[in-house]
């Protein structure tokens, strides 16, 4: 589309007066906002925005032939063989040549569940209520008119104007029928499936059969057909994902490298942004990430965001070794005790989601300490950064939550010079150096937190106040103690209120970077950036570390972070307080 036919889109003006459940109603259109009120009243005035608006169609007709008919989709996405592939979602043709018998159509809207700026006219599901005031539904508002005309009108231009709007046409969809309650083929065909009808996205979907699969086909498949790419599973499925993207994206910057065999040396300081957005249908035990994106598990809601298109980036953070780089997490990596629940999870496999209490509840009661130092990367002249030596706790902007629209997410790029490109583990010669802070001690967990970690287990997670595309990781080192201390620490992270950091054993370092050394161990003996779970494990001396749910046997690593690496469909979340008061501190990445 044209520049000029956009400008003419924008400028449109519609303007008639429909029957809304028998009841007459001036609709309004100008200003990429729908509006319609009662005839012979101002008020209960309802306005929706064009970009929350999923579709308009005409009614079905059955043994009618203006009945919609569905288009041809394209050829099934080439796949492997051990993977399952599939066409599943046929587009719905509205495009109606004779109009004669339609005097309606349909305008299918999304909104929060809870919103006091919104009432709902002629949609059955308006007066159903949510739990979460960040929960997403569909909602229907026919138009009655007997001037086909007029319908056609209002249909025709309104297509046009969401056709415009940047969305996911075409999606590649990679659903883990493994993960969490192994439900994620049946959310799919519940939920999704109907959705992407309705929003006239072309989906092709893949069923993974076996562990780093999605990885592999990321990286080795033809992507352009693409305007968009999901998954449905846990965070483990959605970390497979984005690494690939990441990858990907790499190794084509440096294709001539890997053409001529030359050792491929990555500048951590300008790993660029892969071309295609990235969306997640959560189907996990805890689906950590999209709570933190979305402020809910909610399915419905995280597949609405995803066909209404709006993206926003998302902090990602690498972890290394002197070797290279082993991975990029997008939640947390953790050494210690999340480290040793990770690595004895795939033993109890067969009790699904349970296998976190259970082990969970085991590793409290051995209650390990692993020794450790830490050197953290501070900026003195950005009090943002700062370490308050009065407390536990950094001085985070303010201690601002993460919601829709973030100021803190939205401040300018600037070139990230955090980082150098030595990937050498050593901690910096100079030890007096005043960007580092070094560290020292026996530790109980040490958490890298990429977002706040939050859950429907742990409402306010790991850092309540960690922002999702600020470029800053928040790192949470808990001291080792006793057993009730522990207890205390499980306590507090169930509860929704307040945050660990409060606590004297636990220390909260806002930073970019860090350098992370096991004392006790054999460090020449670590594994060279293995993933995988064997034989050799947590000992009395050292842990290993848990990146997004997958372990890693490396103990001593380098972790950056990479401000809004990835771009993912999301709305971001809402606060209570918002909802209440259109004051409240609305946030987004």
């Amino acid at each position: 589309m044209s520049t000029k036919d956009y400008q003419d889109l924008n400028n449109v003006v519609l303007l008639n007066t429909f029957q809304i459940d028998k009841k007459r109603y001036r609709v309004f259109y100008n200003n990429e906002t729908l509006i319609w009120e009662k005839e012979k009243s101002n008020k209960n005035k309802i306005s929706i925005p064009i970009h929350d608006v999923i579709s308009v169609s005409y009614p079905n007709r059955k043994n009618s032939s203006t009945t919609s008919t569905p288009q041809h989709t394209q050829q099934a996405f080439p796949v492997l063989n051990t993977t399952t592939s599939y066409n599943s979602v046929e587009i719905q043709n509205n495009s109606i040549n004779n109009v004669d018998d339609f005097r309606c159509f349909t305008i299918n809207y999304a909104k929060r569940c809870i919103d006091p700026k919104v009432q709902d006219v002629g949609s059955a599901s308006s007066k159903k209520s949510c739990h979460n005031i960040n929960n997403w539904r569909i909602h229907s508002i026919t138009l009655h008119n007997n001037d086909k005309y007029i319908i056609k009108e209002w249909h025709d231009t309104l297509s046009k104007i969401l056709n415009s709007l940047k969305r996911p046409r075409k999606l590649l969809l990679f659903i883990n029928p493994y993960g969490g309650k192994k439900n994620a083929l049946q959310l799919y065909e519940k939920y999704a499936k109907p959705i992407f009808q309705m929003a006239n996205v072309d989906v092709s979907v893949i069923i993974s059969q076996r562990p780093n699969q999605i990885f592999d086909l990321v990286m080795q498949q033809h992507l352009d057909q693409f305007d968009g790419i999901a998954c449905s599973g846990g965070d483990g499925t959605f970390s497979e994902l984005f690494n690939g993207l990441i990858y990907r994206k790499m190794m084509n910057e440096h294709s001539s490298s890997l053409e001529n065999n030359e050792q491929l040396n990555i500048d951590f300081d300008n790993i660029q942004t892969p071309d295609i957005p990235c969306g997640i249908i959560p189907a996990g035990s805890t689906d950590t990430i999209a709570y933190c994106m979305h402020g809910t598990t909610d399915v419905k809601t995280c597949i609405i965001h995803i066909v209404l298109g709006q993206t926003t980036g998302l902090d990602i953070s690498s972890i290394s070794t002197d070797r290279g780089l082993i991975k990029f997490y997008a939640s947390v990596v953790a050494y210690g005790y999340l480290g040793d629940i990770a690595f004895e999870n795939d033993q109890y496999r067969f009790l699904g989601p349970k296998r976190y209490e259970y082990v969970g509840f085991k590793k409290i009661l051995m209650n390990r300490g692993y020794d450790a130092e830490l050197m953290l990367l501070q900026e003195p002249e950005s009090n943002s950064s700062q370490v308050n030596e009065n407390s536990n706790v950094c001085d985070n902007e303010q201690e601002l939550k993460c919601y829709e629209n973030c100021n803190v997410c939205s401040k300018p790029r600037t070139y990230n010079n955090n980082n150098n490109n030595n990937t050498d583990v050593i901690k910096p010669d100079n030890e007096g150096d005043e960007k580092y802070k070094r560290i020292t001690g026996k530790f109980f967990m040490v958490n890298s937190a990429n977002i706040s970690c939050a859950c429907e287990r742990s409402p306010s997670g790991f850092s309540p106040y960690c922002h999702l595309g600020d470029g800053y990781m928040h790192l949470v080192l808990v001291r080792h103690g006793g057993f009730f201390q522990n207890i205390k620490l499980l306590l507090k992270l169930a509860s929704k209120k307040g945050q660990i950091a409060e606590y004297p054993f636990v220390e909260l370092y806002r930073t970019k970077k860090f350098y992370f050394k096991a004392l006790n161990s054999n460090s020449e003996g670590s594994l060279t950036d293995s993933t995988l779970p064997i034989s050799v494990g947590p000992n009395r001396y050292s842990s290993v570390w848990n990146c997004d749910g997958e372990v890693v046997q490396d103990t001593d690593v380098v972790v950056r972070s990479h401000r809004q690496l990835l771009t993912v469909y999301r709305r971001g979340a809402i606060s209570e307080d918002a909802v209440e008061s259109s004051n409240g501190c609305c946030c987004c990445c």
